[in-house]
């Protein structure tokens, strides 16, 4: 990443999707040599480039409120696949300071400001887990975004070990052109897609094969499928499909989504909160369904970069979220 752009500060959360099937690698094997054992995932966190160089330059305050909000993501994906602990890294860390003959240590995984001991956006969102989610507590299946727009051509996103979806609305139209089709790091928006640094050479024959001639299919976008372009690298696939007559749309499950949830019951299972987490560094809304008035929110936002989150009540379904904010909204079940 780059140690001063915000927008560079959006890597952090594929990181954490490409760091989930090593979790899951690592669960198969407890699950086989010990099922009992359980797992406990510790120095999470992010490290920026040159942290240790007294030459490095600082960063802006709104990096505080990515590291949480990728900390708060990594929670939420991490609950799901059931993992037991997690430990957070670092408490204290501080650039050079002089005036104490200190060199540079790690000062961007600190978790309180080195001038006066106050927590950060990291320390903030930490407490707001824990004061909000405890074990034992009930995981309901959430969704974000929506359904592809219908159009045509038509376009799908969607991150490698996830599936997607090409489908003509019309029962009569098929899929007669694979425009563009990338599994690797593609770049650009739909209609203008092209081929970034790493890409599988055959992925628009995999995609045609699997698709031409039908109304629908469904694609894996994994290694077995495509094969490798990359290793160590965080891939996604990109499609770029027309339909015969009328259009179509792309559904699926990936990183491009600006926003992520995760919903859980508290044991009584009457009352409901949600974890909503911007990964994005431009300012996003959210819309919870029967939220509506008297929805009690909790956000971690760069207006605090360190202080205590703020705290208000919903007026609408509508929840505005500025950028790597974190917020949980609790409301009945």
């Amino acid at each position: 990443h780059n140690r001063t752009d915000p927008a560079s500060y959006e890597e952090f959360f594929d990181r954490v999707d490409g760091f989930i099937p090593s979790v899951k690698a690592a669960q198969s094997a407890r699950d086989r040599l010990s099922p009992n054992t359980k797992i406990d995932l510790d120095e999470l966190g992010v490290i920026l480039p040159g942290d240790n160089s007294p030459n490095s330059p600082m960063f802006p305050l709104v990096y505080w409120n990515a590291a949480g909000a990728m900390y708060a993501y990594l929670f939420g994906k991490l609950a799901v696949e059931g993992v037991e602990i997690l430990g957070e890294s670092q408490l204290v860390g501080y650039p050079e300071l002089p005036q104490y003959n200190l060199a540079p240590q790690y000062p961007s995984v600190a978790m309180v400001n080195w001038t006066n001991g106050y927590g950060n956006a990291r320390y903030w969102v930490l407490k707001v887990l824990l004061d909000n989610f405890q074990p034992g507590d009930n995981i309901i299946k959430t969704s974000v975004g929506k359904a592809g727009t219908v159009q045509n051509p038509f376009c799908g996103e969607v991150l490698n070990l996830a599936p997607i979806s090409l489908e003509c609305i019309s029962p009569s139209a098929t899929i007669d052109k694979i425009i563009f089709a990338s599994y690797g790091t593609p770049t650009g928006s739909c209609g203008s897609y092209a081929v970034g640094s790493c890409n599988a050479a055959n992925s628009t024959a995999i995609v045609e094969k699997a698709c031409l001639g039908k109304n629908n299919c469904t694609i894996e976008a994994n290694t077995p499928v495509f094969g490798d372009p990359c290793r160590n690298v965080v891939k996604h696939l990109f499609v770029e499909a027309h339909c015969s007559t009328g259009g179509g749309q792309a559904t699926g499950v990936g990183s491009n989504e600006p926003l992520y949830a995760l919903a859980f019951t508290d044991h009584s299972g009457q009352n409901r909160r949600v974890l909503v987490v911007n990964k994005r560094h431009t300012a996003q809304s959210a819309v919870l369904e029967n939220a509506g008035q008297g929805a009690r929110v909790v956000m971690v936002e760069e207006s605090r970069p360190v202080g205590p989150p703020i705290t208000f009540n919903m007026t609408s379904d509508v929840l505005d979220l500025p950028p790597f904010a974190v917020a949980v909204v609790s409301m009945a079940a």
